[in-house]
C-alpha cells in the first residue's frame, strides 16, 4: 500500500456509523432493470477531461416523487452538495495481511514503546483449573442438570433426550479441563508477548479453529486489563485482516470490570469541552500516521455519555483516502459467510477509537485493510448531476411496500401492517465505495460512489405511525455507481 501522509481534516458532522455501534439497515433495494452492461467497462478504457464550467460551489436540492406502486413518497432535501461532475479515479485494491511488525508497531503507538505486553492465555494456574474440574464436575451431574429441566414443558421423554445431551457436552468440557491440568503451571507466569501469529486455537483451549491466525497480548493501565487482538485470515470461505483493542481479561467478572472502571478515572461524568475534544483529534491523527497505515481522514471526534462505560468518552471515526478521494463510511459487513449473490467475504476497510480525556486508548478498531493493485483510471468520467438524479429517481421509484414491511402480514394485527412509507432523504456522499469485480473473487474495485442518507416513517392503513424505535434515525437507503448508475450493494445479512 502507498504510504502518504495522513490529511489533516476533520468534518464537522455527529458519526453516523460507528465501529463499536450499529443500527438498522434500511430494506434491501431492488436491482434497477438495465444496468448499462458494458458501460462501467467501456469507462475504464477512456480518460475524461474536468467539465468546462463545472460547478465548485456548494448547492441545494430538493424533489418528491412517489414508488410505481403509489404506497411510497420520496422526500428529498438536501443541501450543501459538492459534486462538480468532475472525473473520479477507479482503484484495484486487494485484502492487505496484517504483519507481526504492523501489530506491534500499532501496538507501541496506542500504548507506548515503554509498555510490556504479555501474552494472552485463558488456561490458568493447577488451582485455577481444579476450581473448573470442581465446577463443571458439578454440571455433568445428572441430578444437577435434571433439576434445570423441573418446570419445563417438555415430555418426559424430551426431558431425557435434552439432559443425556447436555450432559455429555459438559463431560467433554469437563476432561478437556483434566488434560489441561496435566501440563499447567502452579503459579501464574505471564511470558512476554512474541509478537508471533499462532493458529486460533493457541490461546483458546477448547477451540480447534487453525485457519485464522492470531496475536494476542495482555497490557495494564490504570489497573485495568486491555486486551489487544490482531487476526490474519486468506481462506476461501471467508478472510480477515483486523487489530482490535479493548477492555478484557480472563479474569474478569461482570463485577471486578466495572470496579476497575470506577478505579480507572476514565469515565468522567461532566462532558469533555471542544478543547479536550479537539486536542483528542490530533492525538488520534498523530497516532494513525506514525502506523504507518496510509492515507486517512477523521470523519468524527465526538463526546458522548457511555452508559456501558458510566461516563463520557470521546469517539473517533476515520475514513481511508485514495487518489486524494475518500471513501465513503458504510455500515460495516455483518455476515462474511453471507450467500447473496453480491455477497463480500471482507470485512470493508475502517479504523476507529474510543479514547479518554486524558488521552488513554479505551477502544480501537482497525479492520480490512487494502492494497492498492492498480490505478485503473485516475480519470473516469461520472454522471452530470442532473443525469445522477433521474437514476436515483427511477431506481428508488421501483421500490414497494413489502420491502418495508416489519412482520410477515399474516402474523401481526392489521395495525402493524405497513401500508403507506414516507423516506425523507437528507444527505447525499460523494466518494469511493467498494464494490466486486466481475470474475476475479480475490480483489474489488474502489469506485466513485453516491450514497444517499436519511430515514424513513412507516404507517398502517389507518393512517397512524407504525412504531420502529427508528424514527428520525439517519441510515443508509441508497448507494450507486457514479460511472454507470448500478447499485451498489453496501449491506448484507
Amino acid at each position: 500500500m502507498d504510504r502518504k501522509k495522513l490529511i489533516s481534516a476533520i468534518l464537522c458532522v455527529m458519526l453516523v456509523t460507528s465501529l463499536f455501534s450499529g443500527c438498522q439497515a434500511a430494506p434491501d433495494t431492488a436491482v434497477v432493470a438495465g444496468k448499462n452492461d458494458g458501460v462501467f467497462e467501456s469507462a475504464l478504457n477512456s480518460s475524461a477531461e474536468p467539465v468546462e464550467g463545472a460547478n465548485t460551489e456548494a448547492f441545494s436540492y430538493t424533489d418528491k416523487f412517489t414508488s410505481t406502486d403509489g404506497k411510497i413518497e420520496f422526500n428529498i432535501d438536501v443541501s450543501d452538495i459538492k459534486y462538480s461532475g468532475n472525473p473520479m479515479p477507479v482503484i484495484q485494491v486487494t485484502p492487505e495481511e496484517i504483519t507481526p511488525e504492523l501489530a506491534k508497531r500499532v501496538a507501541e503507538t496506542l500504548y507506548g514503546e515503554d509498555t510490556t505486553f504479555y501474552e494472552y492465555s485463558e488456561v490458568g494456574t493447577k488451582s485455577e483449573i481444579e476450581n473448573e474440574i470442581v465446577r463443571w464436575t458439578l454440571f455433568s451431574s445428572y441430578d444437577y442438570i435434571y433439576d434445570e429441566y423441573k418446570d419445563s414443558p417438555l415430555s418426559p421423554e424430551e426431558i431425557e433426550e435434552a439432559i443425556q445431551i447436555e450432559m455429555e457436552a459438559n463431560k467433554r468440557i469437563l476432561e478437556e479441563y483434566k488434560e489441561l491440568y496435566e501440563t499447567a503451571s502452579e503459579t501464574e507466569e505471564q511470558e512476554e508477548c512474541l509478537w508471533t501469529f499462532f493458529p486460533s486455537s493457541h490461546y483458546e483451549p477448547f477451540s480447534d479453529e487453525n485457519k485464522t491466525k492470531k496475536i494476542r497480548a495482555l497490557l495494564e493501565i490504570n489497573g485495568v486489563s486491555i486486551n489487544y487482538n490482531v487476526s490474519n485470515r486468506m481462506e476461501d470461505d471467508y478472510r480477515i485482516q483486523m487489530i482490535m483493542s479493548f477492555i478484557h481479561s480472563p479474569d474478569y467478572t461482570t463485577d471486578t470490570m466495572r470496579e476497575a472502571f470506577a478505579n480507572s478515572g476514565w469515565f468522567v461524568q461532566e462532558k469533555p469541552d471542544a478543547e479536550t475534544v479537539e486536542n483528542i483529534r490530533i492525538q488520534a491523527e498523530e497516532m494513525i500516521e506514525k502506523m504507518d497505515i496510509g492515507e486517512w481522514v477523521i470523519t468524527g471526534c465526538e463526546a458522548s455519555y457511555s452508559g456501558y462505560y458510566g461516563g463520557y468518552v470521546i469517539y473517533v471515526g476515520v475514513a481511508p483516502v485514495y487518489d486524494g478521494v475518500m471513501v465513503t463510511p458504510q455500515t460495516q459487513l455483518s455476515n462474511l459467510k453471507s450467500e447473496e449473490e453480491y455477497a463480500s467475504n471482507y470485512y470493508y476497510e475502517t479504523l476507529g477509537f474510543t479514547m479518554a480525556a486524558d488521552g488513554t486508548v479505551i477502544d480501537f478498531s482497525y479492520m480490512g485493510p487494502l492494497e492498492v493493485v492498480e490505478v485503473i483510471n485516475a480519470s473516469t468520467a461520472v454522471m452530470p448531476f442532473d443525469e445522477l438524479m433521474e437514476r436515483v429517481k427511477t431506481q428508488m421509484s421501483m421500490d414497494d411496500i413489502g420491502m418495508y414491511q416489519m412482520f410477515n402480514p399474516g402474523d401481526v394485527p392489521e395495525s402493524q401492517v405497513t401500508d403507506r412509507v414516507e423516506v425523507d432523504i437528507t444527505s447525499m456522499e460523494f466518494g469511493l465505495s467498494r464494490t466486486k469485480i466481475r470474475d476475479n473473487p480475490d480483489d474489488f474495485y474502489l469506485v466513485p460512489s453516491v450514497t444517499l442518507r436519511g430515514d424513513y416513517t412507516l404507517y398502517n392503513s389507518s393512517g397512524d405511525m407504525i412504531e420502529t424505535g427508528m424514527e428520525g434515525v439517519e441510515q443508509t437507503l441508497l448507494v450507486l455507481n457514479l460511472v454507470d448508475g448500478s447499485v451498489i450493494h453496501y449491506d448484507q445479512q
